[in-house]
């Protein structure tokens, strides 16, 4: 008999199997952590936030969906939410995913449910179980191009036409290319009464006091940054060499900060940074634009291929548009949510753009993914 169970530790390696089996190459260790070393949060119920759901075919799982509960603010009142992760079914168990999705429906407890797949298939299934898109603006990949001859290279295996050039004429395109992109995609210019830096990692004082600061002034809807969940987040990554932490101060206070994640592209020796976090104290645009004018100069002497940013705030995107010049829509708009009746569908949409909400911009699914 096929049910749908909570998703338990002693269901790891088999979710992770299933996982692997329908192509997502996951670290276990990362895995673990990801649902159960996740920080406590509040939670209106006292056994706390599900980690997720199986569907189980006896003793076999053959399907998983990840939850998280997630610290979300409506202005500065707290709502209860769960961000879905990894989401993966054997293909002959597709026609009982709706167990799993009936089993969100009796989670009144949560404002929402969302996630930020780019999968097509996975968000077709999930449109079927009511769930809603986000604002268009999410599906909008803004981007870069840091290195030309990277792009080239990137460009060649998957173009034919591209591919039969000469490496000595594409290289040579490339490189005329990045000579010409100052002068024919310019950098705004800086703004003064802010200084830079690149820390190495979640400082709790540093951290603690701006997310105090950013609640205060919130004006919409808000995932929690605590010191916590962003060491949760991006703290391996950090440590690891695969994340930057881009910082501006203002008399030695936090004004906010940007997060860059490093991801390979298939070319060998090419890599491309995508925004995976960029906030300022009470929205202030020239923080934030000084902010995305060190990550594109970090990107270049870095050696990445791109740049990329999805998503945030639509009155966000003609400041984006100055640093990241070039854009294309997603296959799919990578927010999807569904609410449980605590607030109407169209009130959550409208407070996750005017607020500046976490969960689908985490900018993962972007020009190559």
């Amino acid at each position: 008999m096929v049910a749908a169970i909570p998703f338990a530790e002693h269901h790891l390696d088999a979710a992770l199997a299933l996982l692997r089996s329908c192509g997502l190459e996951i670290e276990p260790a990362r895995f673990r952590r990801h649902f159960f070393e996740a920080p406590p949060c509040r939670w209106p119920e006292p056994d706390g936030p599900l980690k997720g759901l199986v569907l189980a075919d006896g003793e076999r799982v053959v399907g998983f969906l990840g939850l998280v509960g997630r610290e979300l603010y409506c202005r500065q009142e707290f709502q209860p939410a769960y961000e879905m992760g990894a989401f993966a079914i054997a293909p002959d168990f597709r026609l009982y995913a709706p167990l799993l999705t009936r089993q969100l429906d009796r989670r009144q407890s949560a404002l929402a449910f969302y996630s930020n797949t780019a999968n097509v298939q996975a968000v077709r299934m999930f449109h079927a179980a009511g769930f809603e898109d986000g604002c268009p603006t999410n599906a909008r990949i803004c981007f870069r191009v840091c290195d030309w001859r990277g792009l080239l290279r990137n460009a060649a295996l998957g173009h034919s036409r591209i591919g039969r050039l000469p490496g000595w004429l594409a290289g040579g395109l490339g490189s005329l290319l990045n000579a010409g992109q100052p002068v024919a995609q310019p950098l705004p210019r800086p703004r003064c009464g802010s200084t830079g830096r690149c820390l190495m990692g979640v400082d709790p004082a540093l951290f603690g006091g701006f997310w105090t600061r950013v609640l205060e002034t919130n004006r919409g809807l808000v995932s929690s940054r605590h010191p916590a969940v962003l060491d949760w987040l991006f703290g391996e990554d950090l440590r690891g060499g695969r994340a930057l932490l881009l910082a501006r101060f203002v008399q030695e206070r936090l004004a906010g900060y940007l997060v860059l994640r490093r991801r390979p592209l298939p070319a060998p020796g090419t890599f491309r940074y995508v925004v995976a976090d960029w906030i300022a104290g009470n929205d202030d645009f020239g923080i934030l634009g000084e902010l995305l004018r060190d990550a594109c100069l970090r990107a270049r002497a870095d050696g990445a291929t791109l740049i990329e940013l999805i998503g945030y705030p639509g009155k966000l995107q003609p400041l984006v548009a100055r640093y990241l010049p070039r854009h294309r829509p997603a296959a799919a708009n990578p927010f999807i949510f569904k609410v449980t009746g605590r607030m109407p569908a169209a009130d959550f949409r409208r407070e996750a753009d005017a607020g500046w909400f976490w969960g689908p911009f985490d900018a993962d699914r972007c020009v190559m993914s």
